[in-house]
Formats: structure tokens, sequence, C-alpha cells
């Protein structure tokens, strides 16, 4: 339910609107259940949609401004990475350990329990394959808990990615705020800022969070896949696999960082477009009464050609 704030009230969740999910709720996501049960009867209310308190917005801000302010005075220089690394620099690796985690699930499952499960229904020479003796059982029965446990890495590091992400684009966008209203005036170059700030760059961090441990992980598994299948064709078989990785992993490095580059070059493109418009919304009466149509409609255009170009080059 929605409530009315008067002046110098903070906003804060409603205790009815908390959830505290216990380990099991957040391992099999048992809260979803009576969500989609409600909603399938056309019962769902909004009341019904309850959040943990961690999830708060004003909780991570309130963390994200103690880390802020520590680091305002620890060095005249403050960084906004330190400060979020001391916020959530926890959870954040605990994604990344079980990112890992799940890596080396995937790497064991498919390098030895495949491998032994073939070579055991091959009836490799040297030992005794018959069925009483229990071995594919035993084999069987580790590739299940493999395969198991990979999957619950998985699923546990991107709940735990997420979950970081939507707080560090909280403690974000509540600190632009914070510090918009505490500007004298947005009507000027600011208001361009402010709302590229909150519609682009907080929602990158936000998928940044997610996808970061791909990135660095991503050598690592090439590695490690390359490195066994060199020990296990002897290296000659594995010659061309580790070429096609020596080529095609620092290409897509160097893609991304182009990307990269463009996608920030295209971000000031959109900060110039975005106080075009926000000019001419304020002032839109002195444009019609000096008829200075053409010369804005000329600039926004300018400044779409330019975008239209990043965009392509991306």
């Amino acid at each position: 339910m929605l409530q009315r704030l008067i002046k110098g009230q903070e906003a804060r969740l409603p205790p009815q609107n908390i959830r505290d999910d216990n380990i099991l709720q957040r391992l099999l996501f048992t809260w979803v259940y009576a969500i989609v049960g409600a909603g399938r009867r056309g019962k769902l209310q909004q009341d019904k949609l309850c959040m943990p308190h961690d999830q708060a917005a004003e909780v991570a801000s309130e963390r994200f401004e103690k880390a802020w302010d520590a680091q305002r005075t620890k060095t005249a220089q403050p960084s906004m990475l330190r400060a979020l690394l001391a916020t959530f620099g926890f959870q954040f690796a605990l994604a990344g350990i079980l990112k890992l985690m799940w890596s080396t699930f995937v790497v064991l499952g498919a390098s030895y329990f495949v491998n032994e499960l073939i070579e055991f229904v091959q009836k490799k020479p040297g030992w005794d394959a018959l069925p009483n003796k229990g071995v594919g059982w035993i084999f069987s029965s580790f590739f299940f808990l493999d395969a198991f446990f990979a999957g619950l890495a998985l699923q546990r590091m991107g709940d735990v990615a997420m979950r970081v992400g939507i707080k560090v684009r909280a403690a974000l966008i509540t600190a632009i705020y914070r510090k918009t209203f505490s500007l004298p005036s947005t009507h000027n170059t600011d208001a361009g800022n402010v709302v590229s700030l909150v519609a682009t760059d907080c929602i990158k961090m936000y998928e940044g969070v997610q996808h970061i441990h791909n990135v660095w992980t991503a050598p690592l598994e090439a590695a490690a896949i390359v490195g066994l299948l060199l020990w296990r064709t002897g290296g000659v078989y594995g010659l061309p696999a580790l070429g096609v990785v020596l080529v095609v992993l620092p290409l897509q490095y160097y893609f991304g960082y182009k990307i990269a580059t463009h996608k920030m070059a295209n971000v000031e493109v959109s900060d110039s477009r975005v106080l075009r418009m926000h000019e001419v919304l304020l002032a839109i009466k002195l444009v019609k009464f000096y008829v200075w149509e053409r010369s804005f409609a000329r600039q926004v255009e300018e400044v779409g050609a330019v975008a239209a170009c990043l965009a392509l080059q991306q």
C-alpha cells in the first residue's frame, strides 16, 4: 500500500511489506509459489508483494552513505568504487566464489566422470566391469551429485549477483537524487547529466554486476579445458583447440574494449541530446517567439546523426 509522506519524512519499507526468507526459501524459491497461485486466481494484490528487509532501497542507501562518508574523511579524492566495494564487496565476492565453484564442477564432471563412465561402459582393459561390483553406480551417483552442485552454484550465483546489482542500483540512484535536490538549480547542464545517470549509468552498473564474473572466469575456464584436452589427447589433437583459444580470446577482449569505448562516447552524445531537448522544453515560448525552431532542430539532428554513427560502429 502506498503511503503519503509529509515534508521531512523519509520513505521506508512498511513492516507489512517485509518478508524474511530463510535459507530453504532462498534456495528453493518457495516464496514465489503463493504469489504465482494468487496471480493465477486473479487475487494478487500489491500489499502481498513483499521483499526482504536488506533489499530495501533505504537500507542499501544508508550503508553506501556510511562508506562514502568514510571515503570522504580518509582522502580528498574519494573513490566511488572503493565505497561500493566496502558496502557490497562481501556479497560480490561470494557471487564470484559461486561462479568459480560452478566452473570447477562443470569441468570436473565433463573431464573426469563422463570419461570414466564411457570407459566403464566400454569395459576398459585391466579392470572388472561387472555390474555387481557397483562401479557404474558409484560413477553415476558422483556424476549426479556433480551436476546437482553445479546447478546449485549457478543458481545461487545468479541470485546473489542479482541482489547485489539491485542494491547497487538503488544506492546509486538514491545518492544521485539526494545530490540533485541539494543543488541550487538543475535548469542547466546538470539536468541532462542527472537523467543520463539515472536512466543509463545506474542500469549499466546493475547489469555489470551480474556479468563481470563471466569476464574474469572465462580465461580460467578456457585454460582448464585446453589443458585437460592436451593431457587427455597427449598434446597432439589439442593443439588446434589451443590455437583457436589463443586467437579468439584476445579478439573477444579487444572487441569488448572497442564496444565499451563507443558506448562511452555514445553516453556523452546522449547527454548532449537530452540537454538540448531540456533547453527547448524549458524555453519553448521563447523558441516559438523568436522563431528558433530550425536552429534547435538542426542542433538536435546533428547530435542524433553522431549518435547514429556511433550506434553503427557498435
